[in-house]
């Protein structure tokens, strides 16, 4: 980092790593001894002059030149004028910009870390003091993890809707009973610094709500810690025959595994669980308003189609203007698993749906949906009734 500094550049530090334990391997077989990387000699080299890699290569093959040829006139150096160079060396090592965090309270606990490594350097070795930096800056990281909080944003299925298009007998039913799903956004990295903090959060809608929506989409991290707080929440929302559900699981932890296959191995998402996964938080809520409609005794056997002034591009017409549209067009019924269109179709016309059984057979049946990006747009076959509108008529 220091030659960094200096030239302005950036090194590789598993290259680095790499040659130095390749020569100290080579160094133990040919029964030499082990040894690290010197900052002094690099800083004497960029200090004359040296830019490219010849230079680090005539710089060692100076120096073993100078201990096998030139070592009895070396001894004749006097070792305050070798003690000098070092100085004026050591003190160009310094960064003295590090010392502009002993200024301000927000980076004050940084530049103890800075001390304690040269004091640990100094006072007992290199290798102990990059051990000590690495640990104080755990305990850091930490430190600010703990004090930030999980929960982004918490609020009700009576705030936010799905995606889906409801009726306003719908909505007045979500309305009133909405709040039997709060959904929280968090944040961070859920880990054992965090735990207690998102139980706090949970525990006080764990006893009232029926549906507890959690959204990962900004979570880091998830280590067994949290996982087991999670299954501890799931396991009493089970007792009221309640339901934790995940969404916007993210892609990796920190181990690499997939989030999904990690909640599963640490058992808090199986078939015999009330934990549900969905990709997207619309298709969390949507699962969770299809089952309070369900509850509310909704009827949609006498659901009917909807008309143009109840689509959205076209709320708020003129009745005129919506009965000229409509004369310019077309209504169509398909049957389940018929095809519309495919991808990659050309075509000069526009479709609205009207109604989709597919949907309601989904609700009805009690069957976990699918991701609905199948459902909704990619031309498949699931939709049943549909007004067709030709661009030049439009």
């Amino acid at each position: 980092m220091v030659t960094d500094a200096v030239t302005r550049s950036r090194h590789d530090s598993n290259r680095v790593l790499l040659g130095q334990g390749g020569a100290n391997i080579a160094a133990a077989l040919a029964g030499g001894v082990p040894g690290a990387g010197a900052m002094g000699p690099t800083m004497v080299n960029i200090t004359a002059g040296g830019q490219s890699r010849r230079s680090g290569m005539t710089e060692g093959a100076f120096s073993l030149a100078a201990l096998l040829v030139l070592a009895p006139l070396i001894a004749w150096i006097p070792i305050a004028a070798l003690a000098g160079i070092l100085i004026v060396i050591g003190a160009r090592m310094i960064d003295w910009q590090s010392l502009h965090l002993a200024r301000s309270r927000a980076t004050l606990l940084d530049f103890i870390v800075i001390v304690a490594v040269v004091i640990v350097a100094e006072g007992v070795g290199l290798i102990q003091a990059s051990a000590a930096g690495v640990g104080l800056a755990t305990l850091l990281f930490i430190r600010e993890q703990v004090r930030g909080t999980v929960v982004h944003r918490k609020s009700y299925a009576g705030q936010i809707h799905s995606k889906q298009v409801r009726l306003p007998e719908e909505l007045d039913v979500l309305a009133r009973q909405g709040e039997q799903a709060v959904i929280f956004e968090l944040q961070g990295s859920l880990f054992f610094g965090t735990a207690d903090q998102l139980y706090s959060a949970l525990e006080p809608e764990i006893g009232t709500r029926s549906y507890v929506i959690l959204d990962l989409r900004r979570v880091q991290s998830v280590d067994v810690t949290a996982a087991h707080i999670l299954e501890r929440v799931e396991d009493m929302l089970a007792e009221r025959e309640a339901y934790l559900i995940f969404s916007h699981l993210p892609k990796h932890v920190p181990s690499g595994q997939e989030m999904g296959q990690y909640l599963g191995e640490v058992g808090l998402v199986k078939p015999e669980r009330r934990a549900l996964v969905f990709e997207h938080l619309h298709d969390a809520l949507e699962w969770v308003e299809n089952r309070i409609l369900e509850e509310a005794n909704v009827v949609h056997a006498a659901e009917r189609p909807l008309e143009l002034a109840e689509l959205g591009l076209f709320r708020g017409r003129k009745s005129e203007t919506l009965a000229a549209l409509e004369a310019s067009m077309e209504r169509r019924s398909f049957r389940d698993g018929e095809v519309i269109f495919r991808r990659g179709d050309t075509g000069e016309e526009l479709f609205f749906i009207r109604r989709d059984l597919r949907a309601r057979r989904l609700f009805r049946r009690d069957v976990l949906p699918r991701p609905r990006a199948a459902l909704r747009g990619r031309g498949g076959g699931d939709r049943n009734g549909a007004l067709r509108a030709v661009a030049p008529a439009l």
